[in-house]
């Protein structure tokens, strides 16, 4: 067993790549339940942190792991503004 595994919650773009060291100036907004809910983990119980992945087709609404790309980018949320319908992040990517 690996005690060095972190589990972290997953934030699913449709049309958005997030790429490592990037300058923390990357602004996402997030409507689907599924992504709400994990940036609401990521600042809850995961100190910020999500990995962020990109879907391999823009018009699937509820991707699974077959529609998106199995490699994502290690990211921390360092604004988070609620727009009444939809949140708005900007994240900074890890190295």
């Amino acid at each position: 067993m690996d005690n060095n595994k972190i589990v972290l919650p997953v934030l699913i773009t449709k049309n958005f790549v997030v790429f490592p060291k990037n300058s923390g100036d990357d602004r996402i907004d997030a409507g689907r339940e599924f992504s709400v809910n994990a940036i609401n983990e990521s600042r809850d119980n995961a100190n910020s942190l999500l990995l962020i992945v990109t879907q391999k087709d823009e018009n699937v609404e509820v991707p699974t792991t077959n529609d998106i790309f199995e490699y994502g980018t290690l990211c921390r949320i360092v604004s988070y503004t609620d727009m009444k319908g939809y949140l708005r992040i900007r994240v900074k990517g890890s190295a």
